[in-house]
């Protein structure tokens, strides 16, 4: 394959023998359903050869592949009806990273690129809508600013928060496009004093920047301890999905959700998910507002006030079923589906094989034994997501009673590791729910209490089970909706197996 850059409706990729170690995984689908006829907002796929390139050349794109990456946004200016910088009809892009294999958490994405102080006005003209575009831009700010410049993610988010508490409001929501413009002049403030650099403004540098961003993403500490646990080759690299903007939080007549092709706890044939009305996508697992129910069924099963998508939007919900039918027949398995409606139309983001509760080793092994147990637990179809406590920050229950269990986070935010809170009942559980973190390990709870915390913490936190648990009620656990089971047996208790080599 010549061609290094391909279109998501190219006839080309149908010629390439492994479409996902060219395209990566999210690229090769985005492809697939492209080809389709399925409603995919037009983009491209920059491929993981251009990632071999990218290091080869001392971690720079080449005049030649900066070249191919502007006939291409000609290509999806042409096919969006809309001109990237243009001073009328701005073209946005969102930039994603696209591994052969998902890498959850790993790899970053930029949403909303191609705003400036110019831009973000006709964007605002555009849509008649000046508190959306104002949203729209202090969110590319932060995404930019943290992935590309390297200023903490924290930061920014302070800034809210305290804001919010001035104006004597909870969520992000009530906040009008004079808020969202004063926090943005504040956002590029926290930049220019972290940086020493301006943000910036020209839209090519923005995309050059954050290409090269999700390039070296790929060599991030957590990218290469994922990597370590998991037996992914780090010659494989990464691809980049440049793909035109479509906007969940326009109004009431749009939204955005995570949905699966059937149960992945039990695997039962119906449809699972939550959705957010006015909202972009990291809003649905950021934990800053309660996500509503895909289905009529299951929101009254949970006891839910707020109209499930069904409900809301009956004519999205039935293409969307349609939908995930079709690609749950083409992939022959369960289908992870992201979605978002811009003005009660669907777009399909992305889809994947979904991944079901995972079974993981503990940090414990038997003492010089680590690397060969944790290597076989890989082989044996379990997760590694811990090879020792250097790995991420693991708070307990100790630190909860800590009256600096806030302070404790933001300083561990700054090592940009991977922060789990460990609990052993809902008391705790309540005491946390406010903080920002990324996953939550429920040890030594019983099924009912585990069901509670899980409904408590929907998809705000990474969720993981631990504690006595064994073959005998590992399944009963994972109906519970658990993402991951963690077992301590694989590797500190594992039986010695006499073999003998006679013939």
């Amino acid at each position: 394959m010549n061609k290094l850059i391909l279109n998501f409706k190219s006839n080309k990729s149908k010629k390439i023998k492994n479409p996902k170690n060219f395209l990566g995984g999210k690229g090769a689908n985005l492809s697939q359903m492209g080809r389709m006829g399925l409603p995919v907002p037009p983009g491209f796929t920059i491929s993981t050869k251009v990632c071999d390139l990218f290091y080869k050349n001392k971690k720079k794109l080449s005049p030649k592949i900066l070249n191919d990456i502007k006939k291409e946004l000609k290509h999806l200016e042409k096919e969006s009806g809309n001109k990237f910088g243009d001073l009328k009809k701005p073209l946005l892009v969102s930039v994603r990273s696209g591994a052969r294999v998902s890498m959850p958490g790993m790899m970053d994405t930029i949403l909303n690129l191609g705003l400036n102080d110019k831009t973000v006005i006709a964007l605002a003209s555009k849509t008649s809508n000046m508190r959306f575009a104002k949203d729209s831009y202090r969110r590319f700010i932060q995404m930019y600013s943290s992935v590309v410049m390297g200023v903490d993610n924290y930061n920014f988010e302070e800034l809210i928060e305290n804001y919010k508490l001035s104006k004597e409001v909870l969520l992000d929501t009530e906040l009008d496009e004079n808020d969202w413009d004063a926090l943005i002049q504040d956002f590029k403030n926290v930049v220019k004093n972290k940086t020493k650099k301006d943000f910036p403004q020209n839209v090519f540098d923005q995309l050059y920047g954050a290409i090269s961003a999700v390039f070296l993403s790929w060599e991030s500490h957590r990218a290469k301890v994922y990597r370590k646990l998991n037996q992914i080759p780090s010659e494989w690299g990464t691809a980049v999905n440049v793909q035109s903007m479509v906007f969940g939080n326009m109004g009431n007549d749009c939204a955005t959700g995570v949905v699966f092709t059937r149960n992945p706890s039990d695997g039962k044939k119906e449809i699972y998910g939550e959705y957010l009305i006015n909202a972009q996508g990291e809003d649905v697992v950021a934990g800053i507002r309660t996500p509503q129910n895909i289905t009529k069924k299951a929101r009254l099963k949970s006891g839910a006030k707020e109209l499930s998508l069904e409900e809301s939007m009956p004519k999205v919900f039935e293409e969307l079923k349609k939908i995930l039918k079709i690609l749950e027949s083409h992939y022959k398995d369960m289908q992870d589906v992201e979605f978002t409606v811009e003005k009660k139309k669907l777009w399909m983001l992305q889809t994947r094989s979904g991944k079901k509760t995972k079974i993981c080793c503990t940090r414990k092994t038997i003492p010089g034994l680590r690397v060969l147990q944790k290597y076989s637990v890989g082989l044996g179809g379990g997760l590694n997501h811990r090879f020792n406590l250097s790995d991420e920050y693991l708070i307990k229950d100790n630190h909860i009673a800590s009256s600096n269990l806030r302070k404790l986070i933001t300083n561990a935010k700054k090592n940009r590791k991977r922060i789990t809170v460990e609990v052993d009942n809902l008391n705790q559980l309540k005491k946390i729910m406010d903080l920002k973190f990324d996953a939550i390990l429920f040890d030594n709870m019983s099924i009912k209490n585990l069901k509670k915390g899980l409904k408590l913490v929907g998809k705000k936190y990474q969720t993981e089970a631990s504690g006595n648990i064994n073959i005998f009620n590992v399944k009963k656990i994972a109906t519970t909706g658990v993402k991951r089971i963690s077992i301590g047996e694989l590797t500190h208790s594992v039986r010695a197996i006499d073999l003998s080599l006679e013939i």
